[in-house]
This record gives C-alpha cells, sequence and structure tokens, in this order.
C-alpha cells in the first residue's frame, strides 16, 4: 500500500515537473520585439475582424516597420481595397507591464487608440497572434512574415 502511495506521488511531482518546465508558446517583450525589428512586410494572414463582407474589401494587409527604438514603433500600415493599395503611416508603443506583451496602436486625432496583446509566438511559422477588443468583442489577428507559408488552414488552428 505504502509502495502505491509513494508511486503515485512521485508521478503527481513528475507531472507537475513536466507541465512547470513545459515550453511556452506565450510570448516575451524581446520576442515580440524581434518579430516587429525586420524590413519585411508582416502580413495579416487571418483576422477575426475581417471576416464577413469587409473582408471581401479589404485585402492584402500589412505593416513594414520604418522604425523601432526602445518602445516606440513606428510603421507603413497598407491594404488593398478592390485595386487600390492605400498606404497610411502609423505609431505604436510597445509595453510589457502586463502578463502579455502590449502593442498600443495610438489612434488618429478621432479616435481611441487598439491595444494588441500577443499571446501566442511560434518561432518554427514566425508568426505572432495578437488579441484585441473591438465594440467589447474580444478579437484576434495572426501575423506572420512572407517568407514562411503556413497556409490559411494551419494559421486558422492557431486561433483555436
Amino acid at each position: 500500500m505504502h509502495a502505491l502511495l509513494a508511486l503515485f506521488l512521485v508521478g503527481l511531482l513528475f507531472h507537475g515537473y513536466v507541465k512547470s518546465n513545459a515550453p511556452s508558446n506565450q510570448p516575451t517583450f524581446q520576442e515580440l520585439y524581434e518579430f516587429l525589428n525586420t524590413g519585411r512586410p508582416i502580413w495579416t494572414v487571418l483576422s477575426s475582424a475581417y471576416l464577413g463582407a469587409r473582408n471581401q474589401q479589404l485585402m492584402c494587409l500589412n505593416i513594414t516597420k520604418l522604425s523601432l527604438k526602445d518602445d516606440q514603433y513606428n510603421y507603413t500600415y497598407c491594404y488593398r481595397n478592390g485595386s487600390d493599395t492605400h498606404c497610411e503611416e502609423e505609431n505604436a508603443l510597445l509595453k510589457n507591464d502586463t502578463k502579455y506583451p502590449q502593442i498600443v496602436v495610438k489612434g488618429k486625432t478621432d479616435k481611441k487608440g487598439v491595444t494588441y496583446r500577443a499571446t501566442y509566438f511560434h518561432t518554427n511559422l514566425w508568426c505572432v497572434i495578437l488579441r484585441f477588443t473591438q465594440n467589447g468583442i474580444m478579437l484576434a489577428d495572426v501575423l506572420r512574415y512572407l517568407h514562411v507559408n503556413p497556409g490559411r488552414h494551419e494559421a486558422a488552428k492557431l486561433l483555436l
């Protein structure tokens, strides 16, 4: 009986050790910083905010870094609407004072800024999931570099 109890306790300890030492896909601030610190376009491959009719209008959403210094991120945001391509310069503040590193996009003069929380980072696919709230609804974007092509179905699996 004591041997069975000892075996059970060893199993619990081992399970706790494995669980606490398992690699995490939660990004660090440094990983988010390195992900954003590229001259290549970073593409939005899947967005829960643009599903439905609006997704038919806005396509090829991407950001390209203009500068990244300390916590200040300046970039060009581009998208295609029909056959026209539109680009805007935007800036954001990178924050590391919560559970997840954040990108706080500064709002236009008439809009409030949006806070994106980096909740998932996949080093092999080189993609990140950003979660944000819009009109009280939690949404998510999957961003990735162009040179890695997981496909739309693999990107959708990351949201699950």
